[in-house]
């Protein structure tokens, strides 16, 4: 079969006639979406919010080192980031929660929008919503606040029509 036949007959559905089944052209056995290499970048990007961060990276990996498709690459970029709890993709539901009874407000807050991005649990959701009126403040909205409290302070004492300094 010529080069030309080939390109005619490969499907969407299965490897090219020349790869042998359960590998893939550049290397993309092993990742998280079957038959990578194969699918549209819309197809891909589709399926992407489905993943770990660690499935993520060995996607964001191999997709630069191979076809580097701008529409994949940017949604990865929107994707990727640090998970809110140390291998918090791992955790299920109950084991969230109780780290959650035990996290300050930023933590719940980062907890609760990772989840809303990506995995979108509704008892997670619905336990960090719980939390969060009752959990203690983070150093850093401690520090926030009274820098605000400064700044509203300061001018408060400055005539008016001075602008401030």
């Amino acid at each position: 079969m010529g080069l030309l036949d080939r390109f005619r007959n490969r499907s969407a559905e299965g490897p090219p006639s020349d790869v042998e089944p359960g590998q893939e052209r550049g290397g993309s056995q092993g990742l998280a979406i079957a038959g990578y290499d194969r699918l549209k970048p819309r197809q891909i990007v589709d399926r992407l919010h489905e993943l770990s961060q660690v499935e993520l990276a060995a996607i964001e990996e191999h997709e630069r080192a191979h076809e580097a498709r701008p529409a994949v690459l940017s949604k990865l970029g929107y994707l990727r980031r640090g998970e809110p709890l140390p291998g918090y993709d791992a955790l299920d539901p109950d084991q969230i929660g109780e780290e959650l009874a035990k996290s300050n407000s930023e933590r719940v807050r980062a907890v609760r929008d990772y989840e809303r991005t990506f995995k979108q649990r509704r008892q997670v959701m619905d336990e960090a919503a719980r939390v969060l009126p009752e959990a203690p403040q983070s150093a850093n909205e401690i520090r926030a606040r009274e820098e605000k409290s400064a700044r509203v302070r300061a001018n408060l004492r400055r005539p008016p029509g001075k602008p401030p300094a």
